[in-house]
């Protein structure tokens, strides 16, 4: 897991050169690492994570680590919430088998381990919330485990779902926030 986050990051734990901060990385990095190998027993209570940050501090690749070491304990899916309501939509009228607005809603609904990214995106459309919401109402109910990112903070993130959406990920989903500045660069030359 660790070989895998570090290989494909912009920076490197503990590095003197990100300065303070490094302590807060690798806890973030031991709670992911724990998930994994709880993971087992957490997804029989279907219990998640929801990543908070700023863009650039990692939430999409540490997500994405996750779901990279549990692939060989289940099947999973990543998808932006925008790619998820885009899907849906384009499934209406679809009447070819395995393609279906119900197919490929229980696509989302049923996979034992979902990761959804750029949730509360202010410039989501209206079906991007509602397909949202359908799929986190019966995750919540069938207790399948999904990771959520988001830049939104909590009360935004609050706001931009709905109140018991955002209790229901309260309840199944530990909250994790990565509060460093972007890790990106721009030292591209030419």
């Amino acid at each position: 897991f660790f070989f895998f986050f570090k290989q494909k990051t912009a920076y490197e734990i503990g590095s003197p050169s990100r300065g303070l901060g490094d302590v807060y990385k690798r806890q973030v990095l031991k709670i992911a690492e724990s998930y994994i190998t709880k993971f087992d027993a957490l997804r029989q209570s279907g219990i998640g994570m929801v990543f908070i940050g700023e863009c650039g501090t990692g939430k999409t690749h540490l997500a994405c680590a996750v779901l990279q070491e549990l692939l060989s304990k289940c099947a999973g899916i990543y998808t932006t919430a925008h790619e998820m309501g885009q899907t849906v939509a384009d499934s209406w009228g679809c009447r070819e088998p395995g393609k279906t607005t119900a197919d490929v809603k229980r696509a989302y609904k049923t996979c034992p381990l979902l990761v959804v990214d750029e949730v509360a995106k202010e410039d989501a459309k209206p079906i991007t919330k509602e397909v949202l919401s359908e799929v986190l109402y019966a995750r919540y109910d069938t207790q399948l485990p999904t990771i959520w990112i988001t830049n939104a903070d909590p009360a935004l993130l609050k706001t931009a779902i709905g109140e018991q959406e955002y209790d229901r990920l309260k309840e199944t989903c530990k909250f994790i926030r990565l509060s460093w500045p972007s890790m990106r660069k721009n030292d591209i030359d030419f």
